[in-house]
């Protein structure tokens, strides 16, 4: 029997809020609106098991980004911008 040691780290760190985020619609069905006054960088979407299942870059204040591939369910989705990284509960339906 083989013994496997695996440490997976699916914390996220550093997590600030910046009020001028935003993204909807919230619940969505096919895509959603990112907005900031700060640069965006990316997304990334994790699944409640904390799986990453989307990870995208992005760039400027605005980004729409299609979600109609992921599962109806509960995400996280963590967007990076210049100022750090918001995390952002978002249901699809």
């Amino acid at each position: 029997v083989l013994g496997i040691d695996a440490e997976v780290d699916n914390s996220v760190d550093n997590i600030s809020v910046d009020n001028s985020l935003a993204v909807g619609p919230n619940p969505a069905t096919d895509k959603i609106v990112i907005s900031c006054d700060n640069e965006l960088n990316s997304i990334e979407i994790y699944s409640t098991t904390g799986t990453k299942v989307m990870s995208k870059a992005i760039s400027g204040s605005n980004a729409e980004i299609g979600v109609s591939m992921l599962n109806r369910g509960i995400y996280t989705a963590v967007v990076k911008t210049e100022t750090g990284l918001n995390a952002i509960k978002l249901i699809l339906k």
